[in-house]
C-alpha cells in the first residue's frame, strides 16, 4: 500500500496518508465512509507500512468510538484535542480586520507565519497545506496583510 494511494478509499476501513517534514512517518486515520476499524485491521496496515519501511504511525483526531482499537494494539496518546464553543450571544468589540482570499503568490507568506506559530510537530509545510484545504469539499483560504502575510486562515466545510 503505497503512502496516499487512491485505492485506499473505498473497501479499507483505514486511511494512509503521508506526514509532512518526516518519509519515515505517515497518519493512519478511520475511513469516514467505512465501519470503525478493528484492531486485527490496525495491525495488519501497521505491518503493511513497516515492510514498506515507514518507522512511525501517527493518528489524527479521533472520535471516543474510534480510540480503543487503537490503544488496544500499543497507540498512547501524544495530545488531546481540545474543541471550543462560543453562544455568540455577548461578543466584545472588535476591530476591523480586512481580510482577503488568499493567492498561489501568498503561499510563502502563509507557510512563515505557520511556522511561527507553531512548534516543529504541527507547523505545515507545502503539502500539509494543501492537504488542509482539500481536508473538505468546500474550503476557502483568508489572509491578512498586503505583500507581508500577518495572518492566515484555512476553513472548511462537510456535509
Amino acid at each position: 500500500m503505497a503512502v496516499d494511494d487512491a485505492r485506499r478509499l473505498s473497501s479499507r476501513s483505514l486511511q494512509v496518508s503521508a506526514w509532512h517534514h518526516d518519509a519515515h512517518t505517515v497518519v493512519l486515520n478511520p475511513n469516514p465512509e467505512r465501519p470503525a476499524p478493528t484492531p486485527s485491521a490496525i495491525s495488519q496496515t501497521i505491518a503493511d507500512l513497516r515492510r514498506e519501511g515507514h518507522r512511525r504511525v501517527l493518528t489524527g483526531a479521533l472520535h471516543e468510538h474510534e480510540i480503543g482499537a487503537f490503544l488496544d494494539v500499543g497507540f498512547t496518546v501524544h495530545e488531546k484535542l481540545h474543541l471550543l464553543g462560543h453562544d455568540l450571544r455577548d461578543l466584545p468589540p472588535t476591530a476591523v480586520h480586512p481580510l482577503r482570499r488568499a493567492w498561489r503568490r501568498d503561499r510563502a507568506g502563509i507557510l512563515a507565519v505557520d511556522a511561527l506559530a507553531f512548534d516543529d510537530f504541527w507547523k505545515l509545510d507545502g503539502k500539509g497545506l494543501d492537504a488542509a484545504i482539500r481536508a473538505t469539499p468546500t474550503a476557502r483560504s483568508r489572509v491578512l496583510g498586503g505583500r507581508s502575510i500577518r495572518a492566515y486562515a484555512v476553513t472548511g466545510r462537510a456535509g
